[in-house]
């Protein structure tokens, strides 16, 4: 761990990385969107990560979240869905009216989405 953190200092001292408001964490994982039919999913309560043993056959969409380590307010979260387009009944009433919504052919970021 300290061979981590020794590089990471290194790394800010190259490119002249002083304040927090410069450095940023995202994390892209995904979400399933729902079960498949006849299937149902129960865990013990202190199962906190699930894995399937065959993800690609189930409809899930991507979300990046991000921090900032000056505890600013983070932006709000990017979801990907897959797709060519996003239909409006998609979109849930109750979200922030600021988060980005986009589609990629492949469900997952890509070059456009992250300079979004």
């Amino acid at each position: 761990m300290e061979e981590w953190f020794d590089k990471y200092r290194a790394t800010l001292d190259k490119y002249g990385i002083r304040k927090g408001k410069n450095i940023h964490n995202i994390n892209e994982s995904g979400a399933r969107v729902r079960c498949l039919n006849r299937e149902e999913v129960i865990v013990l309560i202190k199962v906190k990560e699930m894995y399937t043993s065959s993800p690609e056959n189930r409809k899930s969409v991507t979300i990046i979240e991000a921090v900032s380590a000056n505890r600013r307010e983070p932006p709000l979260p990017v979801v990907i869905c897959l797709g060519k387009r996003i239909m409006e009944s998609w979109i849930h009433n109750n979200l922030e009216s600021g988060e980005l919504i986009s589609q990629s052919n492949i469900g997952y970021t890509n070059k456009a989405i992250a300079i979004a």
